[in-house]
């Protein structure tokens, strides 16, 4: 992540999924004041904290639970819902004792209460997922998933359905997902999410588990010494005449901490694919708000956009602009590798104070250390 600040201009246009659109924008005014030197220096600030936390954090997240002596393994990047993670989590779940994961064939999510506190799992019936074992230091320890949401307020249904790559294998999901994980009395993880699933084009009565018409996630994970590793205070999206998504996330890893806000509305047309799965969206116009921060920095981000193409990326901003440090720079133009080196930006134009200008691939090589690929 040498120069994932600017990437976070793609950001909302690989969560709406753009496809192909064409409207015109009146471009920004002038009046950047920032530099090009000293943008590079903030921005190399929150880069350097988000590449230290991308490295740790994935084994952090890998090795939760085995770290606090659990009988079983859950990947808990695709049960929290994250991005990129995947939406449902079913074939995830395994049952305690013997090790067994669920396999691919399974319909049901895996139900049940086991206590492994003696060194040896007994199982008893229960209509959620509950194992209770004790830490290396003696504690008791309790992980639940309750599938149906029944311990926080009204229960919802689970529903059953297939991911969009096949739908020869049906799957049971949750739609209100409500867990925890309690060490001793203090509880050290917390989930609630609740998902809206398309109906399937292809299977009478069942849904298609690939990306939901809507989600809403709340979540933390912590870890003793270190605090929370991971904060998901608002992560939502819905899929209708627009497509919304915004998100308030803070994870920690490396030394470092960053937070990531967004809040970004496409205009346009979705379009699904023979099951009715989430295909891509035909954009028209592009609306985003977000805040980066690393603790010592804090940035503002917002641009309008149009004129989207997903293969080759090519995305039209018609205005943006950056704030720090009381301080701003603006861009506009096309986002794109038209030279084809792997390195975007050498059609949109970066402005800083006195009227200097630069485009940003240019100002990735000379202040992010970014290098052209061979072809």
């Amino acid at each position: 992540m040498k120069h994932g600040f600017w990437l976070t201009l793609v950001m909302a246009a690989v969560l709406a999924g753009c496809g192909d659109a064409n409207n015109e924008n009146p471009p920004s005014g002038g009046g950047a004041t920032a530099s090009p030197g000293g943008s590079a220096l903030a921005t190399k600030s929150f880069d350097d904290s988000a590449s230290k936390v991308m490295q740790s954090l994935p084994g952090e997240l890998a090795g939760y639970l085995r770290n606090l002596n659990a009988p079983v393994n859950i990947d808990l990047g695709r049960l929290l819902g994250l991005p990129g993670m995947g939406a449902a989590s079913a074939a995830l779940v395994e049952a305690p004792g013997d090790g067994v994961t669920l396999q691919a064939t399974e319909t049901r999510l895996t139900r049940g209460s086991w206590d492994c506190t003696s060194g040896s799992c007994v199982r008893t019936d229960s209509d959620d997922y509950l194992v209770r074992w004790r830490t290396a230091q003696g504690q008791t320890a309790e992980l639940l998933l309750d599938w149906n949401g029944s311990t926080s307020g009204t229960a919802s249904a689970t529903v059953l359905g297939h991911y969009s790559a096949s739908n020869d294998a049906i799957f049971e999901a949750p739609t209100k997902l409500v867990g925890s994980i309690k060490v001793g009395n203090a509880v050290v993880a917390s989930l609630s999410r609740t998902s809206l699933f398309p109906d399937s084009r292809c299977v009478s009565g069942r849904k298609v588990l690939d990306l939901p018409d809507q989600m809403k996630v709340t979540a933390f994970l912590e870890k003793a010494g270190a605090g929370r590793l991971i904060e998901v205070k608002n992560l939502e999206w819905n899929i209708g005449n627009n497509l919304t998504t915004k998100g308030d996330l803070v994870a920690k890893g490396g030394g470092e901490t960053v937070n990531l806000a967004w809040d970004v509305t496409t205009g346009g047309t979705v379009v699904r694919a023979r099951c009715g799965n989430f295909a891509s969206i035909l954009a028209t116009n592009m609306q985003a708000a977000a805040t980066l921060s690393n603790l010592k920095k804090t940035f503002a981000l917002s641009f309008e956009a149009t004129e989207f193409r997903r293969d080759p990326l090519h995305i039209a901003f018609s205005k943006g602009s950056v704030q720090f440090d009381g301080k701003s720079a603006e861009f506009k133009g096309v986002l794109d590798d038209a030279n084809r080196n792997c390195i975007l930006g050498e059609n949109l134009t970066l402005s800083f104070a006195g009227g200097e200008s630069t485009n940003l691939e240019k100002y990735l090589t000379d202040h992010h250390a970014a290098k052209p690929c061979a072809r």
